[in-house]
């Protein structure tokens, strides 16, 4: 197949196109801004956040939660270890519930900004050589149907396997397998597209894919 727009000859600027494509480095930071786009429409959407219960009184709620956890935290009621008869005695005054506590309100946004660029550009770089090294011959469209299943197969296990292990409930994993999904596509597509495999082109500059 005719990779689109990339003959070898070499000044014009198809010709550096195609060897910027060579270099995964190259897609990867492409595929990484699509995916922090993505991922920033997404959180900003109200969609995702109709799966939240409301409480009629935060406050008071805040409250009680400052009262009851004075150090911020992961907790888990009742805690892990606690015998029968003790979670037994618990679950008579209360329901179980996984509670993260954090008084500093979070990062500033722009270093939550930085990580999650350099956390997208290692995943996409990560992604990007595989491929190359094992599809690199496969036509784009190919590429990007197994980058999909390959994506899908970790949204399910990564997402699934907490409300099958914890018993939480799973309409907030749909969402988060949603948002997997959708960032993983969007890198995707830009990893199909835009890296590819210097040894698998032939002598007039074509990809040749691979059976």
């Amino acid at each position: 197949m005719i990779d689109p727009g990339m003959s070898q000859g070499g000044s014009g600027w198809l010709g550096r196109l195609r060897r910027w494509r060579e270099q995964v480095w190259f897609g990867s930071i492409a595929a990484a801004l699509a995916m922090a786009f993505v991922e920033a429409v997404f959180w900003q959407s109200p969609v995702p956040y109709k799966a939240l219960e409301s409480l009629p009184n935060e406050q008071a709620a805040g409250r009680a939660l400052r009262a009851e956890f004075p150090s911020a935290g992961a907790y888990m009621i009742p805690r892990p270890g606690a015998e029968d008869r003790q979670r037994a005695d618990l679950l008579e005054v209360g329901p179980p519930a996984v509670i993260y506590i954090q008084y500093d309100g979070g990062p500033p946004w722009w270093r939550s900004l930085i990580w999650a660029a350099i956390f997208n550009f290692v995943i996409a770089y990560t992604i990007g050589t595989a491929m190359r090294r094992f599809s690199g011959g496969l036509s784009p469209p190919r590429r990007l149907s197994l980058l999909t299943l390959i994506g899908l197969a970790v949204a399910l296990f990564s997402s699934v396997s907490d409300p099958i292990s914890w018993e939480r409930p799973l309409f907030w994993h749909v969402v988060v397998i949603s948002h997997t999904l959708i960032a993983w596509l969007a890198g995707s597509i830009v990893l199909a597209f835009f890296v590819i495999d210097p040894r698998a082109k032939d002598s007039v500059g074509t990809v040749t894919p691979r059976s």
